[in-house]
């Protein structure tokens, strides 16, 4: 015993068109040539006849009529339920058509099994009777006693089932009952067909309603004494007709009556059903094997992952998806309805299909595969998102010059990056030396801290800095670039600047902070003038000079930040921090060097605190005093005589 397995396989098939609005049908051999024949009713009361001219296992049906060979309209708009049975033993097939008024109508077939003509027997004969409306008669040896025996559907949903009494030739029908043997009410309009479904020798009922539906019982007692249970509405792939695609769909305006005949329409052993439905619509679904399952396990294969193989993530416009099908099946890798590639299942069900180009964004895929057998249900969806937008940041160096207390602990930051972007970097120093790290970004900005550069040598150092984002895409180089200062001061200890002598020397102070003090010392005579400075009569002298790199080009320059030009005869003391110090400490500095220098309540004091402090603190961080306190001597000149000094500076 197996159980049969249906697919839809097209709509008014074989030729077979043109009949009315509701259908019921029936196959048999009506003229003896060894092929089957249909005899279809309609809602006119009609029974139309199509002669099967093409062959047993391909069948191509052609009109031969309606009422043909003496059949008769059995009422107006009666809707026909017709089928084919040999009532009376002798070897050709008569007529039974049921109507809407509950009465089945009797045709005998007066001609022969190759050439049939019919002739009115009556309504109800042999015992039969009116089961409400719209009977639906079918015929079968249903106790295995050789004769034929009649299950009527009616309008109520409900099966009368008469029984033969009499002989296969002198047929004698009483009534069995509604629903008997485990039937059951399908709901409304029942039309029930017999045949062995399942091929266990006894017969199985399937019934259609005017749902659209196919209730099928099996019969699980003997073909002499039958027992049906409840298979259940469409099993086997039978389906409901909403359920039908587009192509097959029908009109849904008025009632979705179902007719079904199990027919082995192909001959190749098995029973097919031909279902007859609204709208003078015939449907086909055939038995045959089942259609390959759904391919499973969609994945992108490790090449295609650009990213972690975690996630379906990739910044490969052209995936390749893997899975899983029934070997040899035939695999369709879908975006919605659009086929995005093709591959064969090898030996072991694997396979792989390479989609066409997909655009940046996420994309559900799913796969059917397909055989000689059919074509599978879609696959569960796999999303794959594409991204192919390399990620990108803003990085700087929190200092713009690193002293010998700040290369301990140096920072740069990084914002406007992509959260969960890895990043690596490298620093770089001109005056020798490298360090390197790593990490993850987190959402807003993040600070890299701690660093220590102690080990770079003095110079321009240069940031270089890389993210890799979540699908593999990586940035082009980010960089920045500061200056690593730790020496005292650059230059001898002494030296001569236009014809004056310049000393400089180096204290540690509080914190750590290197302190450097020029003292200017012009001599009385004989000074040489260097030409090329600015002041002909003046020793000008650079007390501060940076070394300072264009961001753009990183190519590096000295300027002078300030310069001292002093007169003949004087000597000038300068100090103040080695290194560049923050614009707060800046801020700090140059209040308490007024404030130091100054008297309480003079003009030189006026807003040093609220404005004058506020005005401060916005300076930038390159706006720093290097030199606190400038103390003048001028030997051999009088207290109060004027002596000509001038500061001048570039602020970075």
């Amino acid at each position: 015993m197996s159980d049969p397995t249906f697919a839809l396989e097209t709509i008014n098939p074989f030729g077979i068109s043109g009949f009315g609005i509701r259908v019921s049908l029936d196959f048999a051999d009506l003229d003896g040539d060894g092929d089957l024949d249909v005899l279809v009713g309609n809602d006119r009361g009609d029974s139309v006849v199509y002669r099967n001219v093409g062959t047993a296992t391909a069948p191509s049906f052609t009109l031969v009529g309606t009422n043909p060979f003496g059949l008769g309209n059995v009422g107006s708009y009666a809707d026909a339920a017709s089928t084919f049975a040999d009532i009376d033993g002798d070897g050709d097939l008569d007529v039974f058509i049921g109507n809407n008024q509950g009465d089945t109508v009797v045709y005998r077939n007066v001609g022969t099994a190759t050439a049939p003509s019919f002739t009115l027997v009556g309504t109800n004969p042999f015992g039969l009777g009116d089961v409400g409306s719209f009977a639906a008669p079918d015929l079968a040896d249903i106790d295995g006693d050789g004769d034929l025996d009649v299950l009527i559907g009616n309008s109520s949903g409900n099966t009368v089932v008469f029984r033969n009494v009499g002989t296969v030739e002198a047929p004698s029908f009483t009534l069995v009952g509604v629903n008997p043997f485990g039937l059951g009410d399908v709901g409304s309009d029942a039309a029930p067909d017999l045949a062995d479904i399942d091929g266990d020798g006894d017969l199985d009922v399937l019934i259609g309603n005017d749902n659209g539906d196919m209730v099928l019982y099996r019969n699980v007692g003997t073909a002499a004494a039958p027992s049906f249970t409840l298979v259940g509405t469409n099993p086997f792939g039978l389906g409901h007709v909403r359920d039908w695609p587009t192509q097959y769909s029908v009109s849904l305006v008025a009632i979705l009556s179902a007719t079904p005949d199990l027919v082995d329409i192909d001959g190749d052993g098995d029973l097919d059903v031909l279902l007859g439905v609204n709208y003078g619509t015939i449907v086909l679904l055939r038995n045959g094997p089942p259609p390959p399952a759904a391919p499973t396990g969609l994945a992108l294969t490790a090449a295609s992952n650009s990213g972690s193989t975690a996630d379906t993530l990739t910044n490969i416009t052209t995936p390749t998806i893997a899975g899983t099908a029934a070997a040899g099946a035939t695999v369709v890798l879908y975006q919605g309805a659009t086929a995005l590639g093709t591959a064969t299942a090898d030996g072991a069900g694997q396979w792989t299909v390479t989609s066409a180009s997909l655009s940046d964004g996420a994309h559900s895929l799913t796969a059917k595969a397909s055989n000689a057998d059919g074509t599978s249900t879609a696959s569960t969806a796999l999303t794959v998102t594409i991204d192919t937008t390399p990620p990108t940041a803003t990085v700087q160096f929190e200092d713009d010059r690193i002293d010998a207390v700040e290369q301990t602990s140096t920072a740069f930051t990084i914002t406007d990056g992509e959260p969960g972007a890895a990043y690596s970097w490298t620093i770089t120093s001109s005056g020798g030396g490298q360090v390197t790290g790593s990490g993850l970004l987190n959402a807003g900005t993040n600070r890299i801290d701690g660093l220590n550069l102690s080990g770079l040598g003095d110079g321009t150092l240069t940031l270089a800095l890389s993210l890799t984002d979540a699908a593999g895409n990586r940035s082009p180089l980010l960089g920045a670039t500061t200056q690593k200062l730790t020496a005292a001061v650059d230059g001898p200890t002494e030296q001569i600047v236009d014809g004056t002598t310049v000393h400089r020397s180096i204290t540690t102070g509080a914190g750590g902070n290197r302190i450097v003090t020029v003292r200017i010392e012009a001599p009385t005579a004989d000074r040489q003038e260097d030409g090329s400075t600015p002041n002909p009569d003046l020793a000008d002298v650079p007390v501060v000079q940076e070394e300072v790199a264009d961001a753009q080009t990183a190519q590096t320059s000295t300027v002078t930040t300030l310069m001292l030009s002093v007169q003949t005869g004087v000597a000038v003391t300068a100090s103040g921090r080695a290194e560049r110090v923050s614009a707060a400490d800046t801020g700090d500095g140059l209040i308490t060097a007024i404030e130091d220098w100054t008297e309480e309540g003079s003009p030189s004091r006026i807003g040093l605190s609220g404005g004058g402090t506020s005005f401060l603190a916005t300076l930038p961080a390159q706006a720093q005093l290097l030199v606190r306190a400038i103390d003048f001597t001028a030997p051999g000149v009088a207290a109060g005589q004027a002596v000509q000094t001038k500061v001048t500076g570039t602020t970075l």
